[in-house]
């Protein structure tokens, strides 16, 4: 604590932890965020101020009570980006990035609008640019165009899914209990909604509809 006083005298030392849900998830986080709300006590000259920057606003819930009771907490919610900001961002990164007259007028504004469907999120927009670049340059292409983008668009997506899929935690061995439902309500939906209803009878139709709710109670009465 002598190092604080030391270099920073009689002033304020502002801590920022970027993403500090991060260090809450973790094994022996809240103990990191217990001793640093307190860092003032153990100082002579030097007083210290904990700013914390998070996108999941529900963060806190997973804090320990005692630092809860430190922190004397202040929010302040930054609104997410809206199209026009984001059209900003890019345009900075881009004369950074690309020379002159290789990006489409179109390809900035797209890149855009889609990040500001998704929460305003201004790395999904850095992202969909990096992604048209890359895919234009593979294409042997000097020009980048909005195709790149909507090409870029879908990869991500896709890159999302299997990466979600890999995540999650398989039951081995499978819990058919669990299981099985899923299948027969995925089934059972399909026919239900997607057969041509013109080329089944009825009596088929009202087979279908309550197969349904036969798989729709499964699926509830095996999560009890």
């Amino acid at each position: 604590m002598g190092l604080l006083d030391s270099k920073v005298g009689n002033s304020i030392c502002f801590l920022v932890l970027d993403e500090i849900d991060i260090l809450v998830n973790k094994k022996g986080g809240n103990e990191i965020l217990y001793d640093l709300t307190r860092l003032n006590e153990n100082l002579d000259k030097c007083k210290t101020s904990l700013i914390g920057i998070s996108n999941k606003l529900k963060f806190k819930e997973n804090l320990d009570p005692r630092i809860l009771s430190s922190l004397g907490e202040e929010h302040i919610v930054f609104p997410s980006y809206n199209a026009s900001e984001l059209r900003d961002i890019l345009n900075n990164r881009a004369k950074i990035v690309f020379h002159e007259g290789v990006l489409k007028e179109d390809v900035i504004p797209l890149c855009a609008a889609f990040a500001a469907k998704e929460h305003g999120d201004a790395r999904k927009a850095l992202q969909l640019l990096r992604k048209a670049g890359e895919l234009a340059e593979r294409s042997q292409n000097k020009i980048i165009s909005s195709k790149y983008v909507e090409k870029a668009q879908a990869d991500l997506e896709n890159d999302y899914i299997i990466e979600y899929v890999k995540g999650i935690q398989w039951r081995n061995p499978i819990h058919w209990p669990v299981f099985g439902p899923y299948v027969f309500l995925y089934l059972a939906t399909i026919m239900f909604y997607w057969w041509p209803l013109g080329l089944i009878s009825r009596p088929l139709w009202y087979a279908y509809a309550i197969l349904f709710v036969i798989s729709t109670v499964l699926n509830i009465t095996s999560h009890r």
